[in-house]
């Protein structure tokens, strides 16, 4: 499975937040992975949702204070994934080229998209052709 959606509700926080208390969640650009665009704070009762695709980054602000968030994830299969995201994946590869991004779901080699039962619902392709596709070959 892979992530498709994630969902993070804060509650049960502090009610007032110094500059240096964290807790929130940082989102970033594709272009510019080392500098937050900006920070959303835990404050209560807010929900953060957002699909995760391959030009959304996100990191946890590290905080100073027990923060409290429940956190979800809706998934889909992979090969579902892949297709809804196949324009965000081919700018992904322009922006960054040495990216890992289409087998980020194998590990040593063992699992590759085209062996999930899903890859034919979705591609009527070689997963070759799709790489190459992908990597605007």
């Amino acid at each position: 499975m892979a992530r498709a959606v994630a969902v993070l509700y804060y509650f049960n926080n502090k009610k007032k937040f110094g500059i240096d208390d964290g807790g929130g969640t940082n989102i970033f650009t594709a272009e510019n992975r080392d500098t937050p665009l900006f920070e959303v704070e835990p404050k209560n009762n807010r929900a953060l949702v957002f699909e995760i695709n391959p030009l959304s980054y996100h990191a946890f602000n590290g905080a100073n204070f027990n923060r409290s968030a429940i956190v979800h994830w809706f998934h889909s299969s992979p090969p579902e994934w892949t297709h809804r995201n196949l324009d965000l994946l081919k700018k992904k590869m322009k922006l960054l080229p040495d990216a890992d991004i289409v087998d980020r779901w194998k590990k040593g080699k063992i699992w590759r998209l085209d062996n999930h039962p899903d890859y034919s619902k979705f591609f009527n392709k070689s997963y070759e052709d799709l790489l190459k596709e992908i990597k605007g070959q």
